[in-house]
């Protein structure tokens, strides 16, 4: 009995102690709140057409002899430098995160119709971007979107001529707002926010292999002292900024491949061999802590084929990261 009463006693002590670290604290995000989380694809027509490419030279073997020139291969520098840069991950071998959310999308199209030429036809391409977003409802009529986030096709330099020859694509960030987090936010304090976002493709390739969910590219993105506070200074100028300046991304993706099928031909009648709109998903990890340690370094992956090229020369140069591997 004696036992029993110093437990309730330690216990008691114990929650008077949390209530009161709580108290000091600050936290954006309220509980007992419903939220409802989106994640929806911006699309328009003609993203990528022959008007907007730079006319470009391709000559063949007897032509660069008969001028002299050389014109370095340089595509599968490009192609293996991009699978590299979509290699760096964020290690949270060091880091516990506070908060954690999920968006996902699929059952997309990426171009605006079938094609007759091959699978990796590039005409038509629709996509134009895709945002996230959480929404609170604070009653049946009244929702707040506390928290989102635009992410749009880069079509910046040469980045259009980049999807037609090398088939890959990258991202920017357009715009960004935070009003709440998940987390508990110390007085006055910055949150930090790691995107991961992840493409992949369901198609059916010429010979007939079946290909489910097969990955096409990574992107990640940090955001650091981010204020989620609309009262607080800087508020207002720290997100205008990031909606001017509208980063790239860490990372690429392949150009979604069409899959294999059939059609019916309107001036033959027949029934013909297409390709068809490049089916796709999107799927987006949103990381968020309170906390100033949230990196630690860049993880290579090597769990898929497509992700490890030239993962051995990155690990030489950054060292292993596995946990337990000695430092240099």
């Amino acid at each position: 009995m004696r036992f029993g009463l110093v437990r309730l006693f330690l216990l008691s002590c114990v929650m008077l102690v949390t209530g009161t670290m709580l108290r000091g604290q600050d936290s954006t995000h309220r509980r007992g709140v419903k939220e409802n989380k989106r994640l929806t694809v911006d699309t328009a027509r003609d993203i990528v057409s022959a008007d907007k490419l730079y006319p470009q030279t391709a000559p063949g073997m007897e032509q660069r002899g008969q001028d002299g020139r050389f014109i370095p291969l340089i595509a599968g520098y490009l192609i293996t430098k991009g699978v590299q840069e979509a290699q760096k991950l964020i290690n949270d071998r060091k880091s516990r995160y506070s908060s954690q959310d999920s968006y996902t999308v699929d059952n997309e199209y990426f171009y605006d119709q079938i094609s007759a030429k091959n699978s990796f036809d590039p005409s038509g391409i629709i996509f134009k971007g895709f945002e996230i977003m959480r929404i609170e409802e604070k009653s049946k009529t009244e929702h707040d979107t506390v928290f989102f986030a635009k992410f749009i096709l880069d079509t910046t330099g040469n980045k259009i001529e980049e999807i037609i020859n090398n088939g890959i694509f990258r991202l920017r960030l357009d715009s960004l707002h935070i009003s709440s987090t998940k987390v508990k936010m110390p007085k006055g304090g910055r949150l930090s926010m790691d995107f991961e976002i992840n493409f992949a493709s369901t198609y059916r390739s010429d010979n007939g292999q079946i290909f489910m969910n097969a990955p096409l590219g990574k992107f990640v993105y940090p955001l650091r002292n981010a204020p989620v506070h609309p009262a607080d200074t800087g508020y207002a100028r720290y997100y205008a900024e990031k909606c001017r300046e509208k980063p790239a991304l860490t990372g690429y993706c392949f150009t979604v491949p069409r899959s294999a099928g059939f059609y019916k031909n309107p001036d033959t009648k027949a029934v013909e061999p297409c390709w068809g709109p490049g089916l796709y998903a999107i799927s987006v990890t949103v990381k968020e802590t309170s906390k100033e340690k949230f990196v630690d370094k860049v993880l290579v992956l090597s769990s898929d084929p497509v992700l490890s090229v030239g993962g051995s020369s990155l690990q030489n140069k950054i060292g292993n990261t596995s946990p337990g591997a000695k430092k240099p």
